[in-house]
């Protein structure tokens, strides 16, 4: 049975945008949700999507932090701060978390 913080059954995906949640609120009592979203943001780390093959294809971290793609998840919904967060558990699933 799934638990509340998105864990799914085994050998089911794992739904990250739930799974994002109590990392999103725990860092808004840290930074100001006030403060102007850039229009991108700059990105040195490793990519995602290294390690993934076949099995996921989908942006870049560089490409998911310019200002299109930022504007491409603001229109679903998530603001930089989720952007970040997500990519931050993707960054962990792919090191096998």
């Amino acid at each position: 049975m799934p638990d509340e913080y998105g864990w799914p059954d085994k050998l089911k995906p794992a739904d990250i945008e739930k799974l994002s949640r109590p990392l999103r609120k725990a860092f808004l009592q840290v930074v100001s949700p006030k403060k102007k979203q850039p229009a991108s943001i700059t990105y040195g780390g490793p990519e995602v999507t290294n390690n993934l093959g076949a099995l996921a294809v989908g942006p870049s971290a560089k490409e998911r932090l310019t200002e299109e793609g930022l504007a491409y998840d603001k229109e679903r919904g998530r603001d930089a701060l989720d952007v970040m967060i997500l990519l931050a558990l993707q960054l962990g699933m792919e090191q096998g978390m």
